[in-house]
């Protein structure tokens, strides 16, 4: 199954359901708990970017790495001043 930021994107804009006003709701406490001002963020798995906004008011550096380049696009227009890279994080060795 190919992966479609687009419609990812759309569902969002539309959710009737409130499952995504849930996810937000649900990872801005999560991340904001484990979180301290200052410093470097690095959001692995970014997506299009939605803590992005939070991550650069707090952060003197943000960096995020995703698979997708659609969603690394989103990303860059939500917070310009981070390092945002393409990387698909499943098959990375980050082992020597």
């Amino acid at each position: 199954m190919e992966y479609k930021a687009s419609t990812y994107l759309e569902s969002i804009e539309n959710d009737n359901t409130g499952i995504f006003a849930y996810e937000r709701l649900v990872n801005s406490l999560s991340v904001s708990s484990l979180c301290d001002n200052g410093g470097t963020a690095l959001d692995l798995g970014c997506g299009d970017g939605r803590l992005m906004p939070w991550f650069g008011s707090r952060y003197k550096i943000v960096y995020g790495f995703d698979c997708c380049p659609d969603m690394l696009a989103v990303a860059r227009e939500r917070c310009p001043e981070a390092s945002l890279f393409q990387c698909n994080l499943e098959k990375q060795n980050f082992l020597p």
